[in-house]
């Protein structure tokens, strides 16, 4: 079954599809020390908009997504939310 939107003109339309994210690397992988079951994840990802980096515990359950211009920009990024989260959510860092 096809799904539609509302454009502003009353027209049916299709729904464009969702973009599909071409996995490059997985920069950092944290465990969680109140809770050992729950592990973040963050992974550099090829868009048709650029590169993207994204922090998650699944695909499906996403903290936090930005865009860069570069693969070293996405990178240092990464770092940057990893130093972050260990320091402030008491995150301990997982083999990748």
């Amino acid at each position: 079954m096809s799904e539609y939107v509302l454009n502003a003109s009353d027209q049916h339309c299709r729904q464009p599809p969702e973009p599909q994210l071409g996995f490059i690397e997985e920069a950092w992988r944290l465990r969680s020390t109140q809770d050992p079951s729950r592990v973040l994840t963050c992974g550099i990802y090829q868009t048709l908009t650029g590169i993207e980096v994204r922090v998650g515990y699944s695909k499906d359950d996403l903290v936090r997504s930005q865009l860069t211009s570069s693969l070293d920009t996405a990178r240092g990024l990464a770092e940057q939310l990893r130093v972050a989260i260990s320091d402030a959510l008491g995150f301990t860092r997982e083999p990748t």
